[in-house]
């Protein structure tokens, strides 16, 4: 475990320059109690951005987003006392409910158009060195921000394979190794019969090589 990563580090340099910017107009969002409250909150948001973004910085072996939510809980309790954490607690169980639905319901419309796509990816038979093949690419992978299944895992399999299969060996070190460590994620997720999350940083290698081709 690290108790202090790199990105933990620049949590806390935005952290604090964004602090420096409230302070300087908000004042008042730093009296008394209320400074543990807006560190808390900010700590929580900047903690939230940087995990979506791939930036999963460590503060005492925590996600920094969770000793936001922490540092946030704590103020609220010196702020109101128990009642206080009562209607916060509520909101954030809706927030997480809502929050739920919305991604599942992204990833479903993701998954048709990937789908969708794929059929015209599988029928596509001419040059794959042509920017409508990487096009094709581009728009039939499938990164949902839940998890990927074993069905969806197979789909993008394919797309990879085809890709793989055409790649001239000259570009192993030009990005095309993203491409076999994906292979083995998705063989290794199909034969475990175990959904995979997405590494945002893996997924974004992706886009850019293909994208650099459309």
């Amino acid at each position: 475990m690290i108790i202090l990563n790199i990105y933990g580090i620049l949590a806390i340099v935005v952290i604090s320059f964004v602090g420096f910017y409230l302070h300087t107009y908000w004042p008042s969002l730093y009296e008394g109690s209320y400074f543990g409250l807006t560190l808390g909150v900010l700590t929580l948001l900047v903690g939230s951005v940087m995990e979506r973004m791939g930036a999963r910085g460590r503060i005492f072996f925590m996600p920094v987003w969770l000793v936001g939510v922490l540092l946030t809980a704590y103020a609220i309790f010196l702020l109101w006392g128990v009642i206080g954490l009562i209607l916060p607690a509520i909101l954030v169980i809706i927030a997480v409910w809502w929050l739920t639905k919305v991604i599942k319901k992204n990833d479903a419309l993701k998954w048709e158009k990937a789908k969708h796509w794929m059929e015209q990816f599988r029928a596509y038979k001419d040059s794959t060195d042509s920017p409508v093949f990487w096009q094709l690419v581009k728009e039939s992978l499938f990164f949902p921000v839940g998890s990927l299944s074993s069905e969806a895992c197979e789909h993008n399999l394919e797309i990879v394979r085809r890709v793989l299969e055409n790649s001239p060996k000259s570009e192993a070190i030009k990005g095309i190794a993203v491409w076999y460590e994906f292979r083995e994620l998705l063989v290794e997720s199909i034969q475990s019969a175990k959904p995979i999350m997405m590494d945002k940083k893996r997924e974004t290698q992706l886009v850019e090589f293909v994208s650099a081709r459309c």
